[in-house]
Parts: structure tokens; C-alpha cells; sequence
């Protein structure tokens, strides 16, 4: 984004300065995005700063912006975030043909997958956590399938939530901005 805020600058008026104030003013909230915007916008073109707070780029205002914002800094300025595992599905489809298939064993049962999300997905997944309990004396079921994901954990910003979603939705919100600024940077 900070990219995108100075091109915009170069093809803004610049007001005299060089640009290395330049920066896309994401903040922690409204407020403080009002004082930001000002020395971090010095020199774009005044359609530019408009487009800018249309996207509200502050936490209350663009939640996946403000977290692409945080993670990037916290990832050069501290340490790498916590990546983990957590319980993503279950193939309960296995279980329901197993069980049919010895309710009626004279007939011919086709294979199904029918993954399931728990509600809880157990995140940190630590040894010893249940993923399925079955009947009592129920036979062990080879064909049943468990999925995990890989999950992003940092406290108050993304917590035990799945690494892919929130990448494409990353993704699709970046995206999404660039057509905005698109007529004033060509």
C-alpha cells in the first residue's frame, strides 16, 4: 500500500518535498488516521487523499486492511507470527456408509465424503485432544478422514484463524483497491 501511496505522489503535485514522508496511512482508528493522514499524504493530488479515506484504512473502518497493516509490522519489527495447527474437518461420511454397510451388508453401498467443521477447532491442537469419539464398541474405521489447517495466532489481531483465508481474503481486499486508484496513476 505504502507503494501504491507513492505513486500516487509522483503523479501528484508533491508540493516541494522528496516524498520519503510518503506512506499509505493505515491506523488503529478514525481519529488517528485524521492526524496521520496529513503528514503521511503531504503532495498527493487532493482525489487521491479522498480515495484514500474512502477506503477507511483504520480498524473499525477496513478490519482486513488494518490486519494486513499490523501483521506487516509486526513481522519486520518483532518476530515471525505464530503459525500452528488446528482441527479442520471430518470425513463423517466414512462413518455413516461403515454403518450402513453393516446394517445392510447385502446391498451394495457406495463411498461417500462428507466433511464435516467442528465447531470447535481446537486450536493450539495439543496431544491427547479427542476429534471423534464413537459408540461404544464401535470398530475402528480406517477409511475416515481428518483434515488440519494451518492457522495465523497473534493475539487481539488474528487468533487460531485459518492461514488460507485469511491470505485470500488479504488478497481480494488488496485487489480490490487497486481499480479504485487505477485512473490516477495511468
Amino acid at each position: 500500500m505504502d507503494h501504491l501511496a507513492y505513486r500516487l505522489f509522483t503523479v501528484g503535485p508533491g508540493n516541494g518535498t522528496e516524498g520519503r514522508h510518503i506512506h499509505f496511512p493505515i491506523t488503529d482508528s478514525l481519529d488517528q488516521h485524521e492526524i496521520d493522514k496529513v503528514r503521511k499524504t503531504e503532495g498527493l493530488d487532493q482525489r487521491a487523499k479522498d480515495l484514500i479515506d474512502d477506503v477507511k484504512p483504520y480498524r473499525e473502518g477496513n478490519k482486513i486492511l488494518w490486519k494486513i497493516h499490523k501483521l506487516n509490522n509486526i513481522d519486520k519489527h518483532r518476530l515471525l507470527v505464530t503459525v500452528g495447527s488446528s482441527f479442520g474437518s471430518l470425513d463423517l461420511g466414512a462413518h455413516m456408509i461403515a454403518s450402513m454397510r453393516e446394517a445392510f451388508p447385502d446391498r451394495n453401498i457406495p463411498s461417500l465424503s462428507a466433511f464435516f467443521n467442528p465447531v470447535d477447532n481446537l486450536f493450539p491442537l495439543k496431544v491427547g485432544d479427542e476429534l471423534f469419539i464413537d459408540g461404544p464398541n464401535a470398530k475402528p474405521n480406517l477409511d475416515m478422514q481428518f483434515k488440519f489447517e494451518l492457522v495465523l495466532d497473534e493475539p487481539g489481531l488474528v487468533e487460531g484463524e485459518s492461514l488460507i483465508e485469511i491470505i485470500d481474503s488479504m488478497i481480494d481486499e488488496v485487489e480490490g483497491l487497486i481499480p479504485k486508484f487505477k485512473s490516477l496513476i495511468t
